[in-house]
C-alpha cells in the first residue's frame, strides 16, 4: 500500500479541507474521486499512478543506467545509449519538454 508523503488521517483531512495543505499537481486527480471511493482506497489501500512524464523520466534513467552499468563493465552500453537519446529526440521532435530529460 502506498499512500505517498501522507498518512491516512492527513488525506482526508486534505480531502475536506483542500486549502489545509499545499496541495501539489500530483494529488489534483484525487479530486475526481467521490467520498465512497475515498473511503474504500483508505480501508483497502491504493497506489497513485505515475504520470505519463513520471513514466517516461522513469524509462528514460532507466536507460542511462543500464547503459552505465554495462561499460562499467568493459562491454558495450550503445544500443541504450542510442534509446535514450531517442527518447530525447522524439520529445524535442514533438515539441514536449519534461524536466530532467530534456528540459
Amino acid at each position: 500500500m502506498y499512500l505517498g508523503e501522507f498518512d491516512k488521517k492527513t488525506l482526508l483531512h486534505t480531502y475536506c479541507n483542500p486549502k489545509f495543505i499545499g496541495w501539489t499537481q500530483k494529488y489534483n486527480a484525487f479530486y475526481k474521486v467521490d467520498l465512497e471511493t475515498l473511503m474504500s482506497a483508505l480501508v483497502n489501500g491504493y497506489e497513485i499512478e505515475k504520470t505519463p512524464e513520471e513514466k517516461i523520466r522513469d524509462y528514460y534513467y532507466g536507460l542511462k543506467g543500464t547503459e552505465c552499468s554495462l561499460e562499467l563493465r568493459g562491454q558495450s552500453g550503445s544500443q541504450f545509449r542510442q534509446g535514450w537519446q531517442s527518447v530525447r529526440e522524439t520529445l524535442d521532435i514533438l515539441g514536449i519538454t519534461i524536466e530532467g530529460i530534456n528540459a
